[in-house]
């Protein structure tokens, strides 16, 4: 249950950053902003509109349906790699967000891989 509780906590740091740095940094290497552009204009009205309601959704919308891809934690694995992927559903596309942490649970970075 422990880590079920981890990956919830973990899962929710990830989210608020992934929103928070889209909402924050208008750079244009801002990973999360890259992430969801690119992705309104190559994926079809119709997807978004499966999902979302709408042929053209806001990127809060967008972001709100990633859902988790994989998770590894400094205990499961050695490779001291903490981190979550985020992608769409349905398989639409190769990329992923990938939201790392720090040794303390903090968000470290968040890059778009695929």
């Amino acid at each position: 249950m422990q880590t079920f509780n981890n990956f919830k906590e973990r899962e929710q740091k990830a989210r608020n950053a992934i929103w928070q740095s889209y909402l924050q940094d208008v750079g244009l290497d801002n990973q999360v902003r890259l992430y969801v552009e690119h992705h309104l204009q190559e994926i079809s009205p119709q997807y978004w509109q499966h999902h979302t309601g709408l042929t053209r959704p806001e990127a809060k919308q967008v972001i709100d349906l990633l859902s988790t891809q994989r998770f590894l934690d400094f205990h499961s694995v050695e490779e001291n790699d903490d981190s979550i992927d985020f992608s769409l559903p349905e398989n639409v596309t190769d990329y992923v967000l990938c939201v790392s942490f720090d040794e303390d649970g903090n968000v470290e970075d968040i890059s778009m891989e695929s």
